[in-house]
């Protein structure tokens, strides 16, 4: 009998260590998967990292270039003043005189932008407004088209009435007829106004 009990002592703490080894199991299969999951979002965020980089170094490496570009223009510069010197025997004057044309042109040019600039502005806020203008013409003779459609519907169903014999309508239809020719003038006179 005690032999037994140990037997049974013994496959119940060996279910209840494949219990915990399976549960440990599951949770190192659940760490893995986490793991696995960050391991994927900072492998896209490298790559994404990397493209900024690259993106960085081609903007670096235009940037050296313009550097390179300018200081080269520069240097040719100073060589073209030092060649201008040794050419000439008023060099500090002549020197002075280019930064004075180079002045007067750029202030001249600033004013002729400027005016330029204002006159497109004010040609815009004129177009803007013939436009505004033409929009509001536009509206109006939809506006008149629909109440001649309107005002011909009304007639035509009216005309029906008198042609079944009720005489009745006869004014009416002599009003809506009057106000018919009134939208078509005032039509004409928007189209007259557009030509």
């Amino acid at each position: 009998k005690r032999e037994r009990e140990l037997v049974e002592e013994h496959g119940n703490q060996t279910t209840r260590v494949k219990e915990r080894v399976e549960k440990e199991k599951q949770g190192l299969m659940v760490s893995l998967e986490t793991i696995q999951g960050e391991a994927e979002r900072y492998k896209q965020k490298n790559g994404q990292l990397e493209k900024e980089v690259n993106h960085l170094k081609e903007a670096l490496k235009a940037s050296q270039k313009e550097k390179e570009n300018t200081e080269n223009a520069f240097q040719k510069s100073k060589s073209e003043s030092r060649a201008l010197q040794q050419q000439q025997t008023k060099s500090q004057q002549e020197v002075e005189r280019l930064h004075g044309v180079m002045k007067k042109y750029i202030s001249a040019k600033k004013h002729q932008l400027s005016t330029t600039l204002k006159e497109l502005e004010e040609r815009t806020a004129l177009y803007e407004g013939l436009l505004e203008k033409e929009r509001g013409r536009e509206e109006e003779q939809i506006m008149r088209k629909r109440e001649l459609e309107n005002l011909g519907a009304e007639l035509s169903v009216a005309k029906e009435i008198i042609a079944s014999g009720n005489t009745r309508r006869k004014e009416e239809v002599e009003r809506l007829e009057r106000k018919l020719k009134e939208a078509e003038e005032k039509a004409n006179g928007v189209k007259l106004e557009n030509g």
